[in-house]
């Protein structure tokens, strides 16, 4: 995966965070679970993302339903989560403040 693309999607999408958050988020997304390389290559080339579903319940676009926003990088960090370990699957029910 090619970071520079990474970053500038992320300075992109957030442009209100800070620089070290947003080369934190970079540095997260390009050590996801193989099976969500997929998603962050289309995510980056803004295209449709690919219904890759992890434990065979989850995929991105399910959590960014389930949450009610379009937050890429936070879903695809949670499902990261999930498919490291089951039981981290609260982490995709997000709470609101």
């Amino acid at each position: 995966m090619n970071d520079e693309k990474i970053i500038k999607r992320i300075k992109e999408q957030y442009p209100y965070y800070s620089k070290e958050k947003q080369k934190e988020y970079a540095k997260l997304l390009m050590s996801v679970d193989e099976r969500l390389y997929q998603n962050v290559e289309e995510w980056v080339n803004d295209n449709s993302l690919s219904e890759i579903w992890i434990r065979g319940k989850y995929c991105v676009r399910a959590v960014m339903q389930i949450r009610q926003d379009d937050d890429f990088v936070d879903a695809v960090l949670a499902l990261n989560e999930y498919a490291k370990k089951a039981s981290n699957e609260y982490m995709i029910w997000r709470q609101r403040a």
